[in-house]
């Protein structure tokens, strides 16, 4: 793909002045044909508005790409610039425990530049905001209170789009990554609705805690289950942490399988039906798209990356780190449909968070 010489100045001209980044791992590269990250693939890096090709085992090499997302009027543009935020530490350096310092340093960096050039919201993305790895952003809030920008991992859209996808009628749930932060929101949001949440986690103490933050009424509906064999009678499953093969095979004849899930789950099942990662589609009058999101269609953002951009849109002056807020989940649904914003997967019967 070649950028035109118009092309080029409109380019300039359309990112100038933004006000809102999106850095992140492998989710946030860019790569224009939307290849596995898990071969080896030709990155295309967007350097000075000049398209650099370049051969990358995703796997293991470091290097710098587009990962700012820029957004000022959401319906004009949204962009992925030239300027680099964060290194492209690849997903399995996120996983070992001696690259934790490093990897927290750069996005450190990422942030303090955004809050130094007068970035408004910086949407953290993908596992740059992993649990064990920052707290969910919190690590750097609560080293920098006097941050200007607004540190945001968005997972409270992420949250929204997947119990978009469950059905009002459904009763009772599988759940995996149970006690994530997006595992444990979406089963407290369940068990208000009085659905029955069968919780997996091999965690007495922190199962407690999660149903103990749910209204009295209401925790009944939290059921702690260790095994796969729990659900071999449930249908719905909502994976919050990668399953096998093996896995998936308890799962009855039926069963749909929605994901929060990255890398997503492989559809070992021809007899079950898998949901799609958690994702939005731009409204239609958005300009100047030239590249995909991982393995997104081409005006398809991750859910996450859409939160950061209501948060922007909406002017809202607090950082979304940590713990996702449950009350908040319905009033940042409800933004992100005003906005234009609209799920990609959905049920087809009215869904439970339409109450």
């Amino acid at each position: 793909m070649a950028i035109t010489q118009r092309n080029k100045s409109s380019f300039r001209k359309k990112w100038k002045g933004t006000r809102f980044c999106v850095p992140g791992p492998y989710s946030g590269c860019r790569i224009l044909n939307a290849r596995s990250i898990l071969s080896s693939i030709l990155c295309f890096y967007t350097i000075r508005n000049k398209v650099v090709l370049g051969p990358m085992l995703a796997n293991y090499l470091y290097g710098f790409a587009s990962y700012v997302g820029l957004v000022q009027n959401l319906f004009t543009f949204f962009l992925q610039p030239t300027r680099s935020f964060a290194p492209n530490m690849g997903c399995p350096k996120y996983f070992l425990p001696f690259a934790t310092e490093g990897i927290n340093k750069q996005i450190e960096l990422a942030i303090l530049r955004a809050n130094r050039i007068g970035v408004k919201v910086i949407s953290l993305a993908a596992l740059n905001k992993n649990e064990a790895l920052n707290g969910g952003g919190k690590l750097f809030v609560d080293k920098h209170p006097n941050l200007r920008v607004r540190v945001v991992h968005g997972n409270t859209l992420t949250a929204a789009v997947t119990l978009n996808e469950i059905p009002k009628d459904v009763e009772e749930v599988f759940l995996t990554g149970a006690t994530s932060k997006l595992g444990r929101a979406i089963a407290l949001y369940l068990c208000r609705r009085k659905v029955r949440v069968l919780m997996l986690t091999l965690s007495a103490d922190r199962f407690q805690k999660i149903q103990k933050e749910a209204p009295p009424e209401y925790q009944s509906y939290l059921v702690q289950v260790t095994k796969y064999q729990a659900a071999q009678n449930c249908k719905t499953w909502i994976v919050g942490k990668w399953i096998t093969l093996r896995e998936q095979s308890w799962a009855p004849k039926g069963t749909h399988f929605h994901q929060f899930v990255v890398p997503p789950i492989l559809p070992f099942r021809r007899d079950c039906t898998y949901g799609d990662l958690a994702a939005m589609r731009l409204p239609e009058d958005v300009q100047g798209l030239g590249n995909c999101e991982y393995t997104m269609e081409r005006g398809v953002v991750h859910a996450c990356h859409a939160g950061g951009v209501v948060h922007s849109l909406e002017g809202w002056d607090h950082h979304e780190v940590g713990a996702l807020d449950v009350d908040r989940i319905d009033i940042v649904w409800k933004a992100a449909l005003k906005h234009g914003l609209r799920p990609v997967s959905s049920s087809s019967k009215p869904s439970i968070i339409d109450d």
